[in-house]
Formats: C-alpha cells, sequence, structure tokens
C-alpha cells in the first residue's frame, strides 16, 4: 500500500516535492546504511535512499556499537520497509555520521536540510519513547487493533483520533530537530501505533 502510494506522488506529484535544487548536493563524507549487507557505505555517487526520523531514548550514546544499533527494534524495522518499499539504503544518523568525529559531526548537521531533502522519503517512528519501540505493524510490535462494531448488516469501523493528535502528542514531536526534518522531508511516511500516514 505505502509503495503505491510513493509511486502515486512520484506520478502526479513530483513538481511540488522536488528537492531544494535542480540537482543533487554532494554531500561530503556522506554515507548510507545498506540495508542488504547491513553495512554503511560512504556514498561516491548519491544514491536513491530512505531517511529515517526517531526517538533516540536515553539509552543511546556515541559509544553504542553498530551491531547494537542494528539490533534495536526502529533501526531494524525501518530497514525492513526501507527494502520493503524497494529502495536498498537508508540514511540513520546514529549510524551514518560519526559521532565520535567533531568535524564530521559538524559537518553533517550543517547539511541536515539537504540530507533529509534529498531522501527519496522519510520514515517516521512517531511512536514509543525509543529505539527499542520499533514501528508498530511491521516487525515484534502490533498496530492497536480498530474498533468495529455490525449495525443493521453494515459494519462500522471507529476512525482513531486525527493525525494530529496522533503526531502531535508524540514523544517524536517534541524532538528539537523534528522541525526541520518534517519541513525539508519531500514525503513522509508516518508509523503511529494506530496506523501509518503518508
Amino acid at each position: 500500500m505505502i509503495k503505491k502510494w510513493i509511486a502515486h506522488f512520484r506520478s502526479t506529484h513530483e513538481k511540488p516535492c522536488q528537492m531544494l535544487t535542480a540537482k543533487p548536493l554532494r554531500i561530503s563524507k556522506f554515507r548510507l546504511l545498506d540495508c542488504k549487507t547491513e553495512t554503511v557505505v560512504e556514498c561516491t555517487e548519491l544514491a536513491e535512499y530512505v531517511a529515517l526520523s526517531y526517538v533516540w531514548g536515553s539509552s543511546s550514546n556515541v559509544e553504542d556499537k553498530h551491531q547494537d544499533l542494528l539490533s534495536n527494534a526502529v533501526i531494524k524495522d525501518a530497514m525492513r520497509v526501507t527494502l520493503q518499499l524497494g529502495f536498498r539504503y537508508i540514511w540513520v544518523d546514529q549510524l551514518c555520521v560519526d559521532q565520535r568525529e567533531t568535524e564530521d559531526m559538524s559537518c553533517q548537521l550543517g547539511q541536515m536540510n539537504t540530507i533529509y531533502n534529498q531522501a527519496s522519503v522519510t520514515i517516521v517512528a512517531a511512536a514509543g519513547e525509543s529505539l527499542s519501540y520499533g514501528l508498530p505493524g511491521v516487525g515484534q510490535r502490533s498496530r492497536k487493533i480498530q474498533n468495529k462494531f455490525t449495525l443493521n448488516g453494515t459494519t462500522w469501523t471507529f476512525r482513531p483520533r486525527l493525525t494530529k493528535h496522533h503526531v502531535g502528542d508524540s514523544k517524536w514531536s517534541t524532538r528539537g530537530w523534528i522541525y526541520q526534518e518534517a519541513v525539508f522531508s519531500r514525503r513522509g511516511v508516518i508509523f503511529t501505533d494506530d496506523q501509518v500516514y503518508f
């Protein structure tokens, strides 16, 4: 379903969702996570990629090992979604920006608008408060079941809260970087506990 949404918007809505610049900008020391090999690779040519917007949680620190980060549910689930959408690469700040190298970190942080803008789509983990929560409906965590009832042979489904409440009340929406990530992303797939928004 999400793949169809993206294809539809690419064919009918590309101009309003175009990049900030006519041609992709080169980003110094730009790295992406290869979802097939589970390794971080330096990009010499800009490949199509997905970006991940999520909550680090209190346990994340710059000493986390690559494999430890890959085992976190949000990153694992986002890699799965990336591959299911037909992409190979995903940009995850904790893996793709060397958090221990000040110069690299400074350079990448100064280009966050470009990184999110050049992503084909941004996966937003708006559920949960840490990396361990995952994307509801993708991995171990299921989405909340929508209530239904039948009246006179017609099945009715209760609509979950409005998007602005799901997203606006989330821990994700309180992050300082969120404004920039949301503004510069051309397309977003937002995972909440109740449903997925595009």
